[in-house]
């Protein structure tokens, strides 16, 4: 395997583990959205939550890099600021911002 194959590999397996995650926190709202107590304005909101989510994971599917894939979910569904995504890949948050916004531009990144 060369380094960048590699490279790539370890983005799959930190995507995989976010994955993971958000699979979990969409479980137990759901656990939540199907108790009696659950207010009909709430399950409104949980259903748009839901739609976001697919909606997201379908723009995000489109995109080849994983690491760009991570650092737009921790982004976009998370809304984490741009210090926390970055300590959370283990890069400098200002560089994961420039990353995000160049794609947004319409640059390609290559891993």
């Amino acid at each position: 395997m060369t380094s960048k194959e590699l490279d790539k590999l370890q983005w799959l397996h930190r995507e995989i583990k976010q994955l993971n995650e958000l699979s979990e926190r969409l479980e137990s709202l759901q656990c939540i959205a199907e108790s009696p107590e659950f207010a009909s304005e709430q399950i409104s909101k949980y259903r748009q939550l839901l739609q976001s989510h697919s909606k997201l994971e379908k723009t995000l599917s489109s995109i080849e890099n994983p690491k760009l894939r991570l650092i737009m979910r921790y982004r976009q569904f998370y809304g984490l600021e741009w210090d926390e995504i970055g300590w959370r890949l283990g890069m400098d948050g200002n560089a994961v911002r420039q990353y995000y916004h160049r794609y947004q531009r319409g640059r390609a990144i290559s891993n």
